[in-house]
């Protein structure tokens, strides 16, 4: 069993480092709280009225689980894309359609996912049965994006409502996907040491010169909320900062740069006033990470000043020292460490949080 860290972080140990190293653990990562947790699916409009269907996969590599979107007058559902006859996938890719027919054996699905026919059980007893219709999967939606979940162990709108309140007056409307932005990076590290590192801004002086020549490190926040962090780097004087509404927390304070959520497990939404920034922690093995990257503009005039300025460089960066880590941890000399009360709340709570699904599943 996972030991879960103290509560008090001036007493507490960071996990374990057998969580990092164990495959036990990863496997068991991935049933206990991916599979409950709520995933990044597709910006609204992905879904038109030339496609109103698309397939995906949720994590790649690591859940592996098959999933279409279908736009209906009630809205979009999302269901398995997994054939009940022979499981081969029913839909492989986007596009208009009426219904759904599997290509290995003819089944055929309407798109709400419900079975309508096939060929070749005309004398099957017992038949046609609900295990017959392809399984629905929790779906929600937020300033234009929807997400999934297997299992919701974790309440949609506790989850989502510190981004929801905060970011209230950003205009999530106006935000338009920017192709450029649309990449994925592979880390030869353990995916929860990927957000440890982001978790805490700490590191900022030491590892991102540019970043830390354009934030106040001094006055640089941290929040905790149930199942999230909020970052937030406020601007040096003269740089690129949000225009605040009075009724913001933050207004009247200095000026804010970035806002970091982290939503548990792996989310990550990075606000800035040009727009939006998605990291997507993908596990693929215990020592391999994919981090997908997608980027939202809502004011192009603004897009590489201030904090959020050159992201591919600080993306190098911290591919750097997380790689490093990695290496760093397998040190039978190394064995464990302690949380700076000062600087690592997150990375604190990030722990407390595995733990805690690790021992209560």
């Amino acid at each position: 069993m996972m030991k879960q860290p103290h509560k008090n972080i001036r007493k507490a140990d960071t996990l374990n480092k057998d969580f990092y190293l164990n495959p036990k653990y990863f496997l068991q990562t991935r049933d206990n709280i991916f599979r409950k947790a709520w995933h990044w699916g597709i910006w609204d409009s992905e879904l038109n009225a030339e496609r109103n269907v698309m397939p995906m996969i949720l994590l790649e590599d690591y859940l592996d689980t098959a999933v279409v979107l279908s736009r209906q007058a009630s809205g979009v559902k999302v269901f398995s894309n997994v054939c009940t006859h022979r499981a081969a996938l029913v839909c492989s890719k986007p596009g208009q359609y009426r219904q759904l027919v599997c290509p290995y054996h003819g089944r055929q699905f309407d798109l709400n996912g419900q079975f309508l026919k096939m060929p070749g059980f005309s004398e099957a007893l017992n038949f046609p049965r609900d295990c017959e219709n392809l399984a629905p999967l929790k779906s929600d939606f937020w300033g234009g994006f929807h997400f999934i979940s297997e299992q919701a162990g974790i309440p949609f709108e506790e989850w989502i409502e510190p981004v929801r309140s905060r970011m209230k007056f950003f205009p999530m409307q106006d935000l338009i996907p920017e192709p450029s932005m649309f990449k994925h990076y592979t880390i030869k590290a353990h995916w929860a040491l990927y957000c440890d590192n982001y978790l805490e801004g700490f590191h900022i002086p030491f590892v991102h010169p540019a970043l830390n020549s354009t934030i106040a490190y001094s006055l640089y926040r941290d929040e905790l909320f149930p199942f999230g962090t909020l970052q937030t780097g406020f601007a040096k004087p003269g740089e690129l900062a949000f225009d605040l509404p009075p009724d913001s927390p933050d207004s009247g304070g200095p000026p804010v740069a970035a806002y970091y959520f982290w939503l548990f497990p792996n989310l990550m939404l990075n606000f800035y006033p040009w727009g939006l920034s998605v990291n997507i922690v993908c596990p693929v093995k215990p020592d391999l990470t994919r981090v997908e990257y997608r980027g939202y503009v809502c004011r192009p005039d603004l897009l590489h000043k201030g904090a959020g300025g050159d992201l591919n460089q600080v993306e190098m960066e911290d591919e750097a020292v997380v790689e490093s880590v990695q290496k760093g941890i397998k040190s039978a000399l190394y064995p464990g460490g302690r949380f700076s009360p000062e600087k690592e709340p997150g990375v604190h709570h990030f722990h407390r949080l595995l733990a805690n699904f690790l021992q209560n599943t």
